[in-house]
């Protein structure tokens, strides 16, 4: 996803910031200095990327000024210097001239700022409903989208997605992928959730559920999205015999949360548990 927008002058002077998502392990003062002061030898229109632990940081270099896109690991530079170049194209065409005499004041760019916000929304975040069959997977989907959740079971066949925007969300628009659970399509788990910002590890609260998705599930989520978001939503917790989410916690080491995904009072809850993983707050 992208987290922030920044403009430089190659003298290190910051124009303009558009900052969506603060980077907590992160120094991120120094990470400017560093990608700025490389920006400044990047040839003009060419594009280079910095990575840092889990943070990338796309750049371009033009006209003097050095453009910035702050995004996690997953994403691609298909993805992004295609819309860094439109940025800074766009900064370019209104802003060269003003400028030249610009006196400091932040406002100049509050045309800009919406087209960064359009920019972002373009990219949806790709989160991932990962969890065995009849879970609640599906569920979960159809509680957030529609508000009424199904209350019979229908395997969903390979996968299944949905885009979500609204106030929840912000600027970002959120890919919500619900994979098939059977054993027929786990082995093609680790192609579906591919570039995942986002782990939703659902599994039911029964003792033998939480035991598969810690030795089947987590190994996978751990291996092939090790700079993801990762969540847990322990489900079924009305049902007889059903762990705590504290239990479910400590045995999967993932933050977890409780949930009855086919009550429609849960979705506010889901909403918020969805809009905080993504936002960095749990």
């Amino acid at each position: 996803m992208m987290r922030a927008v920044f403009v430089f002058k190659n003298s290190g002077e910051k124009v303009f910031e558009r900052i969506y998502i603060p980077a907590k392990d992160l120094d991120l003062e120094a990470a400017l200095k560093l990608v700025v002061a490389a920006g400044g030898q990047v040839r003009s229109g060419g594009f280079e990327v910095t990575e840092i632990h889990k943070h990338q940081f796309f750049y371009t270099s033009n006209e003097g000024y050095v453009f910035i896109v702050h995004t996690d690991r997953t994403n691609t530079a298909d993805e992004i210097n295609e819309r860094l170049l439109a940025m800074s194209s766009t900064f370019l065409q209104r802003y060269k001239e003003p400028l030249a005499n610009w006196n400091g004041d932040a406002s100049l760019f509050d045309g800009f700022g919406s087209v960064v916000d359009e920019t972002v929304s373009s990219l949806p975040i790709k989160a991932s409903l990962i969890g065995f069959g009849g879970v609640g997977k599906t569920t979960l989907q159809k509680l957030v989208s529609d508000g009424v959740p199904p209350q019979d079971y229908n395997p969903t066949f390979w996968g299944d997605r949905i885009l979500l925007r609204g106030e929840a969300f912000r600027t970002f628009t959120i890919s919500l992928f619900d994979l098939g659970g059977q054993d027929r399509f786990i082995g093609s788990w680790p192609q579906l959730i591919a570039r995942s910002e986002v782990a939703i590890i659902v599994t039911d609260s029964s003792p033998e559920g939480v035991e598969r998705t810690k030795d089947i599930v987590l190994p996978l989520v751990k291996e092939k999205l090790p700079y993801s978001r990762a969540v847990v939503i322990a489900n079924k917790q009305d049902l007889p015999g059903a762990l705590k989410p504290p239990e479910i916690e400590k045995i999967l080491g993932v933050k977890t949360f409780g949930m009855v995904s086919n009550d429609p009072s849960s979705r506010d809850t889901w909403i918020n548990i969805l809009k905080d993983v993504i936002f960095e707050k749990i």
